[in-house]
Formats: structure tokens, C-alpha cells, sequence
């Protein structure tokens, strides 16, 4: 019978970003013109069990981060879901309205001009995936599929406003449509290098596929679709 082992997986990955949208209009007016995702990265750690000699299973705690930069547009104020008067503005994560720091609130209809804007969303995703192992030598690869639970630990709009001189910088947590958290499936190859008993080296290209959108209620459904490559000690406990 083979004995039932932990690795700790410490994992930094570098993520190479694309979102599909549910209206492709919205997408060719809005997102691919005026949206552009400069960040993408993930850090974390995963524990296997060895379930067999080859078999294993896997879950951890990695943090997810995607920075999106909004490009210059024209805002428009209108009241929120409260009656106040703030500007709002749209993106593929959902909408929200910003309010003004310098105190004085737009009358409704008024508009002003967003210099530059940047939508951060931070997830914390909890992985479930089942793996193989195989292998000669100091070399082993490990290929594995299962789903992630992505629950959301971050979102903010933030923009500078040229209300007034000097601009205003502003910002807000508050994004209407966007939802707590989403699902997506895993699919990765690990390689494996021992450096010793207890440490191996490895390399992990793998892939992220939404299985359901991280908005509502919104002018478009945005899911997260990615494929990144990570890199990472394994210490076997």
C-alpha cells in the first residue's frame, strides 16, 4: 500500500490574460476599445495527498489579481440606487459611481472627463484538482484537471477627474453587477525536478476556463479565461 504523503507547492504564476464576453457588441464598443488588462498574476500554495502510488489529490489558497486600465472617456452624473448624484462610469467588471473627494456634487445631467481610470479585481481561489504522476528518475510529470471556487476579496474602480485644478484623484469598492465569486476549471503539466529527497523544482503551464461570469445584472457577462505559466518549490512533508 503506498503511503500517504503532503507536498507543500509554493507557487508564483505569471498569468497571459483573455475575457470573453457574452455581447460581442459591448465587447467591440466598449471593452476592446476603451479597456485594456496590463496585469494578471497569481501566488499562492497547494497541498497533494497521495492517494496511490500515482494518484493524487490537490487544493491550496492562491490569490488571483487582474488590474485592468480604462481609457479616457467622458463621464455623465446620474443618481445612484440612493437618490445621490455621483459620475458614473462602465466597465467589463460592471459600473459604479464615483464620488467627489473636493466635496461639491454634480447636478445630474452634468459631465466631466476621466483622464485615466484602473479597475483592480482581486480573487482568492481555492482549487480542487486530481493529478497523476509519472515519471523516470529525478523526473516526474504530473498533468491534473479539476475546478476552482474564485471568491472575491478586492474590487475597485479608481480615476482621476478633471473637475478641477489640480485634477482629482477618486475611486470607490462599490461596483454594481459584480458578483461574490465564480467558478472555472483547471488543467495543467507539471514537471518535476528532485533536487533532493524533501525538494523538487517544477514547472507548471496551466490553464483556467470560466465555467460561469463574475458579473449580473450588467451590460455585458464577462468570464475569465486564462492560461499562465508558474514556477515553484515542492517540499515533501
Amino acid at each position: 500500500m503506498a503511503k500517504n504523503l503532503y507536498f507543500l507547492n509554493n507557487k508564483c504564476c505569471l498569468t497571459i490574460y483573455k475575457e470573453t464576453f457574452a455581447n460581442p457588441t459591448f465587447y467591440l464598443s466598449i471593452a476592446s476599445m476603451q479597456e485594456h488588462t496590463w496585469a494578471a498574476y497569481t501566488f499562492g500554495a497547494n497541498v497533494n495527498f497521495n492517494v496511490s502510488k500515482n494518484w493524487q489529490l490537490q487544493s491550496g489558497l492562491n490569490i488571483f489579481t487582474r488590474e485592468t486600465e480604462i481609457k479616457p472617456r467622458t463621464l455623465y452624473a446620474r443618481p445612484d440606487n440612493h437618490g445621490n448624484v455621483n459620475y458614473h462610469i462602465s466597465c467589463s467588471a460592471g459600473s459604479a459611481y464615483v464620488p467627489l473627494k473636493s466635496g461639491g456634487n454634480p447636478m445630474q445631467g452634468d459631465s466631466t472627463q476621466a483622464l485615466s481610470a484602473k479597475n483592480t479585481l482581486q480573487y482568492i481561489s481555492i482549487p480542487l484538482a486530481v493529478s497523476y504522476t509519472f515519471g523516470k528518475g529525478k523526473f516526474t510529470i504530473d498533468p491534473a484537471a479539476g475546478i476552482a471556487f474564485n471568491i472575491l476579496s478586492k474590487g475597485k474602480i479608481e480615476t482621476t477627474i478633471a473637475n478641477q485644478s489640480p485634477h482629482e484623484n477618486t475611486g470607490t469598492n462599490d461596483i454594481e453587477g459584480l458578483k461574490s465569486s465564480y467558478i472555472s476549471s483547471l488543467l495543467s503539466v507539471g514537471a518535476s525536478y528532485k533536487l533532493s529527497k524533501i525538494i523538487s523544482f517544477n514547472f507548471t503551464p496551466s490553464a483556467r476556463i470560466a465555467l460561469s461570469s463574475i458579473n449580473k445584472d450588467a451590460a455585458v457577462k464577462t468570464k475569465f479565461n486564462s492560461a499562465g505559466l508558474a514556477g515553484g518549490i515542492t517540499i515533501r512533508l
